[in-house]
């Protein structure tokens, strides 16, 4: 790859890269770091379906890893959209981090292919 070319891709990741922390700032409303599972549940009653092996539910839980430890929550079946949309938000957030991350990566990646193409063209 020529120097023109290293310069080229290391600016297209560049901007990307400043896309997505945009994107990351921008989310000013409230992010929750948990998700939504479907828990089937057993009642243990007397003569009950879950005493046969069909368990209850789904109930949604908000669960969360918090000091190693996971916490779930009964949230309900009523949907709450605001939750529901801080839940998103704080995925999307992560998912950026990530590809953000990753072009970190390959910038570097492309500097130390920048630098060996100089050092050749000095020493050359």
């Amino acid at each position: 790859m020529s120097v023109s070319n290293i310069r080229k891709k290391i600016a297209l990741l560049a901007n990307e890269r400043n896309q997505l922390e945009n994107e990351c700032l921008n989310i000013r409303q409230v992010m929750t770091r948990a998700s939504i599972i479907q828990l089937y549940k057993y009642c243990n009653k007397g003569n009950c379906k879950c005493k046969k092996g069909e368990r209850h539910g789904p109930f949604p839980y908000l669960t969360v890893v918090i000091n190693g430890k996971t916490i779930q929550k009964y949230i309900g079946k009523t949907s709450d959209k605001e939750l529901v949309n801080s839940l998103k938000r704080y995925k999307i957030f992560q998912n950026n981090l990530v590809k953000i991350n990753k072009i970190n990566q390959e910038i570097k990646n492309m500097w130390k292919e920048y630098r060996v193409y100089m050092v050749k063209e000095v020493e050359g």
